[in-house]
């Protein structure tokens, strides 16, 4: 025996250079503080409350069952291969480079900050609390089931194919453009004037 190396109660036990970090079955895998967080074959890396799920240079930052895919302060949020892109409570709901804006079981359409508002695959195209009808460049003004219809701040009042045929301030007028310029039609309860 090594006097240096031995300490401990029982002989399966004991190995390590200092008594307070000695722990664990093989002499490869005995690091840390606490018997009961003492895994791995590197000291730096070696967290967590078992063997399957410690990884990373932090203990706080040390989840998961594959080495690459373990960052975040809270086990039940991290997933994902880079530390930056990894938030959420389900691996499939997890992209964007921050926290709040990151929903969807696709990468390339998540954005926003409530995960019921964001789809689409631009971030500045993504409102509305359905997939399909949101369009738009602005959140008020997105309504409807075609992208080449959506218009307007009133979801009722939003279609044609351009958005100059919809005024936005008054709810009784619409502007249709011709050829030959712009009609303004008014309605008023039965009565037509134009």
């Amino acid at each position: 025996k090594i006097p240096q190396r031995c300490w401990g109660t029982q002989p399966q036990r004991c190995w390590g250079t200092q008594p307070q970090r000695c722990w664990g079955t093989q002499p490869q895998r005995c690091w840390g503080t606490q018997p009961q967080r003492c895994w791995g074959t590197q000291p730096q890396r070696c967290w967590g409350t078992q063997p399957q799920r410690c990884w990373g240079t932090q203990p706080q930052r040390c989840w998961g069952t594959q080495p690459q895919r373990c960052w975040g302060t809270q086990p039940q949020r991290c997933w994902g291969t880079q530390p930056q892109r990894c938030w959420g409570t389900q691996p499939q709901r997890c992209w964007g480079t921050q926290p709040q804006r990151c929903w969807g079981t696709q990468p390339q359409r998540c954005w926003g900050t409530q995960p019921q508002r964001c789809w689409g695959t631009q971030p500045q195209r993504c409102w509305g609390t359905q997939p399909q009808r949101c369009w738009g460049t602005q959140p008020q003004r997105c309504w409807g089931t075609q992208p080449q219809r959506c218009w307007g701040t009133q979801p009722q009042r939003c279609w044609g194919t351009q958005p100059q045929r919809y005024d936005p301030h008054s709810p009784f007028r619409v502007l249709l453009q011709t050829r030959k310029g712009t009609c303004s039609s008014f309605l008023s309860g039965n009565v037509s004037k134009s």
